[in-house]
């Protein structure tokens, strides 16, 4: 009887509910309820803390009908006020599955709620209408309404089967999700390394807005931002095109290869005309016919060069 926790606070018929279930248990589990009224009583007051005890002495039946049953209704009728129907049933039909709630603590709350409602005999037709009506995934409630001859059972089995179902197609497709983001991060990766060339004001390769030259004055023209080893002067007071060899990385097997690049000087501007070292070819590109000074040239598209290039042979034909 010890082991038995005497409620804390009786101000609430929910509080004499729940503490009513735990002292029947109680007194099932321990053989008391086949003792004689005036023990179980005598338990009854025991258990019940002095809040309780004040509480049934403003109760107020004879001898003849103080039994333990009639004291367990008078606390009923002390804690417990009269039930509204109608508000109940309201309750009963408004519930609706939530958006982070289980389709379990759905399916208990719509038994408990229906206790209060007197339902009767149509108490498990009109939670199984209640489910399909108030189940928050779609997919389940459509298969639900085409279910013939559904009892309650079986909605709880289809319900609880898919939400399970798309629990685990949820982590599966998280797991997925984090492997594509990891693909894809490393691809913008090296697509961001395949954007980088050799600088004309440095001659090396860097990121974007990070010239080492910014900045720095050139040796020979004096100048701001170049070094002197790509200085325009430089270069125009040797030949018209200045060739100098320069190393660039090769991204696809991390390898450094020397590539030779022609710079043609004008006054403003450098071009770049590097070679590239092709293992495959997917395609045979793209062409296109151009006349030039009435002679129609079969040219291939380079979307990526500055400059269009001709071949010495072709040149020739325009001397």
């Amino acid at each position: 009887m010890n082991q038995l926790r005497q409620p804390k606070d009786l101000s609430s018929g929910k509080d004499w509910t729940r503490w009513k279930s735990v002292f029947n248990l109680y007194m099932i589990g321990s053989g008391a309820i086949k003792l004689k009224e005036e023990e179980k009583i005598a338990i009854l007051l025991h258990c019940i803390g002095d809040e309780g005890r004040t509480v049934s002495e403003t109760f107020e039946f004879t001898e003849k009908d103080r039994t333990y049953d009639t004291l367990i209704k008078k606390f009923d009728e002390y804690y417990v006020p009269a039930l509204n129907e109608s508000v109940e049933t309201f309750k009963f039909n408004s519930r609706v599955q939530g958006a982070d709630e289980t389709f379990e603590k759905f399916e208990t709350d719509l038994r408990q709620l229906s206790n209060n409602c007197n339902f009767g005999l149509l108490r498990d037709r009109l939670i199984r209408d209640r489910i399909v009506a108030g189940v928050k995934c779609k997919i389940v409630q459509d298969r639900l309404l085409r279910t013939p001859n559904l009892i309650l059972s079986k909605a709880c089995e289809i319900a609880k089967s898919a939400e399970q179902t798309m629990e685990q197609a949820a982590a599966i497709n998280n797991g997925q999700a984090t492997e594509v983001q990891a693909v894809f991060q490393h691809q913008k990766t090296n697509k961001k390394e395949q954007k980088q060339s050799i600088c004309g004001k440095c001659g090396k390769i860097h990121n974007f807005k990070e010239c080492p030259a910014y900045g720095k004055q050139c040796h020979t023209c004096k100048g701001n931002n170049h070094f002197s080893n790509m200085c325009f002067k430089k270069i125009n007071n040797g030949n018209p095109a200045y060739v100098k060899n320069r190393y660039v990385r090769n991204n696809k097997n991390n390898s450094i290869k020397n590539s030779k690049k022609v710079y043609e000087m004008k006054e403003d501007e450098v071009l770049f005309l590097g070679n590239i070292n092709v293992e495959s070819i997917l395609d045979r590109g793209w062409f296109i016919n151009c006349m030039i000074e009435n002679q129609e040239i079969h040219f291939k598209i380079d979307s990526g060069a500055q400059v269009n290039v001709l071949p010495n042979h072709v040149y020739m034909k325009f001397e």
